[in-house]
């Protein structure tokens, strides 16, 4: 992007203010100043040093540049014009006399100073969070998190070198009967880009023409550049000269990447003036296509018609439009417009994260009427736009194995309705994600997670709960639908015998005893799974070492012991009748069918989930099956 400050301007800015700095300093020591002056000489220094150091490092985009100059403009002329490198490097003398007069006019330009100071902190800290504008930005914030107020503030600071494009959006476009001068569409448009489109200050009377402004000005310049190249055809012709075919105008560019969009529709520019619809042998004028079709028609001309190297403010850029063309249409936009830069104001997580080049950042906190707090979305383990989903949450988190809809979120969001509860997939995905999102910094929100102990030792299980992972005293989430008490709930509900649940019961052990071989096979290759994936081999400065290092590793996976433990542990529950202790190493699905068949039930599963949503003593005893931290009351961190 081109800056209209030349690069050396602000170096040499930055030069002058250090050395009218230097001087200023000198001059008040000689002048015996307040300590509170000499220190304030300091906090610009410090300030600059930063700014100049920054700079190295970045490329500040034309906005920002162009504010940059004009602030550091302001420190120069808060300090007094006799300053600066044309002065004596000798040390400053001042005579007794000369003292109080130096003295008061230095403290008479501390205020000015320290105002200026202030706004130039404001406008760094700003555009520093918005890395200085020098990419394409994504900023997520909730409904009336403050986004409108954000995209004036940019557009206060970036003054007329941008645009905003409000989400206030009046979708009414007229026929036109004639074409207006481009003289006067120009002006008509740079009001419109230049207007106050707070919801505050929202001149109606601006947005409901602003369609037509858009349109009008691009047909104004359409017909001016046809008519130039049919000039400059027939004075070419009579000198025998052929002339090379024009660009596409703003308006035939806007025609094609809408037709490049929508299948099903073809607009066109029928009578020189209009644009109208066309499907098969229908046509009809634009204003009765659909608002998603007219929105895109209304963003394509607003992006295509902003200000040279400069900024595209959008509020709320997929508004009117489906997921499958909102993607696209930014897409095309971008490239139609390498020369600006892109920030998007936005609540819709599934636009965000389509931004895949873009810098993120997450609007956690606005107060009227300019105190941002803006974060950057942090790169971690969360996939994005889950990530974008959980940072806007005002309750803690609990991640859990299975998929979306799965018995594991059921049963949780019943349990744990104060979390939003996220199924990630598998038990290593609940470890890595709760630890990325407890690292986050700046958020009022935790996660916990929540695995299956299958086949995870206790020592395994202990280890994590400094993360926050726990587990549940049950082999799997399942198998918690088989507490005696729902079993006795659902029996009952049905009208049969508590023999039946006697029946359930012996028929669990007996499966268990079946199952014996099948249930230690599976035990320990989950084990060995669990034991490579949680465990590396540790690292050796030779061959000798390593070596010793994979035998020392692959020591520690004990088959046999493992084995026999788990058939000792298995015999002792189906000895003792222990039906707690079955449904908590018993890893089946098989379960389901004992029940179902005992009860005569085609879904056990659906029936029990009903129970316990709608009892809240059912929920009370499953809670048992968790660790006391989860079940306290005591606050996460």
């Amino acid at each position: 992007m081109n800056v209209n400050y030349p690069d050396a301007a602000i170096d040499n800015l930055i030069n002058e203010i250090f050395s009218r700095i230097n001087y200023a300093k000198e001059l008040s020591i000689a002048a015996g100043v307040k300590e509170e002056l000499l220190q304030l000489y300091e906090d610009v220094y410090a300030e600059i040093l930063k700014l100049q150091s920054i700079i190295k490092v970045n490329n500040f985009s034309t906005g920002y540049a162009n504010q940059l100059a004009r602030d550091l403009d302001k420190f120069c002329t808060t300090f007094s014009s006799n300053y600066g490198s044309n002065v004596s490097p000798k040390p400053i003398v001042l005579q007794e006399e000369e003292k109080p007069i130096f003295k008061l006019q230095q403290e008479r330009e501390e205020q000015q100073i320290k105002d200026a100071l202030s706004n130039f902190k404001v406008t760094f800290d700003f555009f520093a969070k918005l890395d200085f504008l020098n990419k394409n930005l994504v900023v997520i914030g909730t409904n009336g998190s403050g986004k409108t107020f954000l995209a004036n503030n940019l557009k206060k600071h970036i003054k007329d070198n941008g645009v905003i494009v409000s989400a206030q959006r009046i979708l009414f476009l007229p026929q036109f009967d004639k074409i207006k001068s481009q003289a006067i569409t120009s002006q008509e448009l740079k009001k419109a880009q230049l207007g106050d489109k707070t919801n505050k200050n929202l001149d109606f009377k601006n947005l409901q023409t602003e369609f037509e402004t858009l349109i009008q000005n691009m047909l104004a310049e359409d017909a001016a550049s046809h008519k130039q190249f049919t000039k400059k055809a027939h004075e070419n012709a009579q000198q025998g000269i052929i002339i090379e075919p024009p660009s596409l105008t703003k308006l035939e560019r806007a025609l094609n990447i809408w037709n490049s969009l929508f299948k099903h529709l073809l607009i066109l520019q029928d009578d020189g003036m209009n644009i109208r619809a066309h499907t098969g042998s229908l046509s009809f004028s634009a204003m009765e296509m659909s608002d998603g079709e007219k929105v895109t028609l209304f963003l394509i001309a607003q992006v295509l018609q902003s200000p040279q190297d400069g900024f595209i403010i959008v509020d709320e850029p997929e508004m009117y439009l489906h997921p499958t063309i909102h993607k696209k249409l930014w897409d095309k936009l971008e490239i139609e417009r390498p020369d600006s830069r892109f920030i998007y104001l936005t609540h819709d997580l599934d636009f965000a994260s389509s931004r895949v080049q873009a810098k993120k950042l997450w609007l956690r906190l606005f107060n009227y009427p300019e105190k941002y707090i803006l974060e950057e979305i942090p790169s971690n383990e969360i996939p994005e736009p889950l990530l974008l989903e959980l940072l806007g949450s005002r309750q803690n988190i609990m991640f859990c194995e299975g998929e979306e809809g799965s018995l594991d979120e059921k049963i949780y969001s019943i349990l744990f309705y104060n979390h939003i509860v996220k199924p990630v997939g598998g038990c290593l995905s609940v470890i890595s994600y709760t630890k990325a999102f407890n690292k986050i910094p700046n958020i009022a929100t935790k996660a916990v997670g929540i695995i299956d102990i299958d086949y995870n030792s206790k020592e395994r299980l202990k280890s994590l709960e400094p993360e926050m992972v726990f587990g549940i005293h049950v082999a799997e989430v399942e198998n918690l639908l088989f507490d005696e008490t729902i079993l006795i709930s659902i029996c009952d509900e049905l009208n049969l015998g508590r023999e039946n649940i006697l029946r359930i019961k012996e028929e669990v052990i007996d499966y268990l005893s079946k199952e014996k071989e099948f249930q230690i096979s599976n035990y320990l290759s989950a084990k060995v799974d669990y034991y490579f994936k949680d465990t590396n081999v540790p690292r050796g400065n030779n061959i000798s070492i390593l070596k010793s290092n994979l035998e020392g590793f692959l020591e520690k996976i004990d088959l046999e012991a493992w084995a026999n433990d788990r058939a000792e542990q298995i015999d002792k529950i189906v000895a003792m009748k222990d039906y707690t202790g079955a449904i908590q190493i018993l890893n089946s699905k098989g379960l389901k069918s004992i029940t179902n068949s005992v009860f005569k039930l085609r879904d056990f599963n659906e029936i029990a989930v009903r129970h316990l949503q709608r009892e809240k003593k059912l929920q009370n005893n499953l809670l048992n099956y968790f660790p006391e931290f989860l079940t306290s009351n005591k606050p996460m961190g």
